[in-house]
């Protein structure tokens, strides 16, 4: 950090905390020496919240680690952004961390108490120097850009059952992290929180998930497979794309819709099974998904996009149990040569399918004559 960093990070503390003392009466002004802070403010009467705070600085006057007195029960703005505070001790009445409180600081560790339950957006924000992260049970909401980041976060974390949001990207960029754990009873996940976290393998989603918003898993490039509950009644747009490491893949039975780009470049994939309760699937859904063997449609698709399986190279076999021949608007859905493909559909739909615009050509057969050929993944 350079000399005008450790600066500002001296002058974003001592004006949050020059402005707490002031705003509860205390004596302090500009002139005041910064080793007289901690005294100022254990002095005020009845330790006033959330002011009880105590700076310990290093070797060479900078602040080094922050300690929460026991009435404190907010965290205040800013407190330590861009500091190079190494340790912090929460008080155990913490319920609320404001924005920005640690955002860029030389934090290595944290341990939440059990009372608190917001982390405010940005909070941990780029502290590049944290490796690793226990929420705590009564953790309800994390704010947008909260961890984005923190790049050497290593392990898995676990997100337990009170948790019911997950703002905008809020661990986005944390590439170490290893593995996800949602415990929660009503939870939804906003765009980008995973975004880009390249070293997650293992995503374990609660039956409380209820919304997975664009792009939250996109990158998850080590992910090995994508098992979404039936909680779960939207995917966003991008969700799952470039996962190059999952197999397999298990759909929400309540999803009504997949869309754009959504599980675009999951080029291990080798089954796709969508369930009965999807209707469309928009544009490069599963684009370049190169290596899936077979398709399986629910009875309920109505319409396909185009290039939802785009360059989709490796297809033998569909079977859609459609009654009528989804609405294909434009010809360019697959993007490889049909007549190799087979298609089997209801023994009563043949001809139906054989005369439609899009579908004819495929290689057309009833449902009687299918084979299995070892592609399905149960």
């Amino acid at each position: 950090m350079s000399i005008a960093s450790k600066l500002l990070s001296i002058y974003n503390i001592k004006t949050a905390i020059k402005q707490a003392i002031q705003t509860k009466g205390g004596s302090i002004n500009d002139q005041t020496p910064f080793a007289d802070y901690a005294p100022k403010i254990l002095s005020l009467p009845n330790q006033p919240d959330p002011f009880s705070i105590v700076f310990s600085l290093d070797n060479v006057g900078y602040p080094a680690s922050l300690k929460m007195g026991s009435s404190t029960t907010r965290v205040p703005k800013k407190i330590a952004f861009e500091s190079l505070i190494r340790t912090v001790e929460f008080s155990q009445k913490i319920v609320v961390i404001e924005t920005d409180a640690f955002t860029s600081s030389f934090l290595k560790r944290v341990e939440f108490p059990k009372s608190l339950t917001t982390i405010g957006s940005g909070a941990f924000k780029s502290c590049t120097k944290l490796t690793s992260l226990i929420l705590n049970e009564g953790l309800q909401v994390i704010g947008s850009n909260a961890f984005e980041g923190c790049n050497r976060i290593r392990g898995g974390i676990t997100l337990h059952k009170l948790v019911i949001r997950l703002d905008y990207a809020c661990f986005s960029g944390c590439s170490y992290l290893e593995g996800v754990e949602i415990l929660s009873d009503n939870l939804e996940i906003e765009s980008n929180v995973f975004y880009g976290c390249s070293a997650i393998k293992n995503v374990s989603f609660s039956n409380g998930v209820k919304t997975i918003a664009s792009y939250a898993f996109y990158g998850c490039s080590s992910l090995k497979s994508i098992e979404i509950p039936d909680s779960v009644t939207l995917i966003g747009s991008y969700c799952f794309q470039n996962c190059v490491s999952a197999t397999t893949l298990k759909l929400s039975q309540n999803i009504s819709v997949i869309n754009a780009s959504a599980f675009m470049g999951c080029s291990n994939l080798l089954y796709i099974n969508i369930p009965d309760a999807i209707t469309v699937i928009y544009s490069s859904a599963f684009q370049n998904c190169n290596k899936v063997k077979q398709i399986d449609i629910g009875i309920g698709l109505l319409q396909v996009n185009a290039l939802c399986f785009g360059n989709c190279v490796a297809v033998e076999v569909i079977r859609c149990y459609a009654v009528n021949p989804p609405q294909a608007m434009t010809t360019n859905i697959f993007n490889v040569l049909l007549t190799n493909i087979k298609l089997y559909v209801p023994d009563e739909s043949v001809n139906l399918y054989k005369a439609s615009s899009y579908w004819s050509y495929f290689n057309v057969l009833p449902m009687s004559e299918y084979v299995d050929l070892g592609y399905v993944v149960t």
